[in-house]
Formats: C-alpha cells, sequence, structure tokens
C-alpha cells in the first residue's frame, strides 16, 4: 500500500485564508415594533466604481418583520492579494430580481 501525505497548512487554499483579509465589515441590526402591520425587507447589495458607476447589482435576501421580530444583518468585503497585475474586462450590469 502507497499513502499520499498532504500537508493541509500548506494548501493552496489555505495559504490563500491566511492571506485573505476583511477590507470592511458592517453590521446592523432593525426590529419591528410589537405594534404595526408586516415590514417587507430586500439585501440589496450595489458595487460602484471609482467614477461613482454602478457594476453589479444584486438581491441577496428577501423578507418579512412582524411585530417584535427582529433580525442582524452583517456585510463583509473580504481582499485577497494575487500577484495577477492585468485588469479583467468589465462585465455588464448584473441586476437583481425581486420577488
Amino acid at each position: 500500500m502507497h499513502y499520499l501525505r498532504f500537508d493541509e497548512a500548506a494548501s493552496p487554499a489555505a495559504v490563500k485564508a491566511r492571506q485573505t483579509t476583511s477590507a470592511l465589515h458592517v453590521e446592523g441590526k432593525i426590529r419591528h415594533p410589537d405594534e404595526g402591520g408586516a415590514w417587507e425587507y430586500a439585501v440589496v447589495v450595489v458595487i460602484r466604481d471609482e467614477t461613482g458607476k454602478e457594476i453589479n447589482r444584486h438581491v441577496v435576501g428577501v423578507g418579512a418583520l412582524f411585530g417584535g421580530d427582529e433580525r442582524t444583518f452583517s456585510l463583509s468585503v473580504e481582499v485577497t492579494p494575487t500577484n495577477d497585475m492585468r485588469r479583467p474586462a468589465r462585465a455588464p450590469v448584473k441586476r437583481g430580481i425581486r420577488h
């Protein structure tokens, strides 16, 4: 029998995970008051370039809050350095679909 040794700490995924940092992290909470009708919500992520032009938009969640309900939302932007200096071609803006 032969065995292949695998050093998990040296794997490309492990190296990438060590180099990834969170450049932005925002967390917020909303709470519906105990009275009143339901609230609908949509979580929309919009990415803009340095000129303010929208390059991507996506609806990542929809739902409802009823009296006394609470939701916490977290957003983080993770960046991983690479050696690739090429600038990718810009894709057309993708619109999220709201249900």
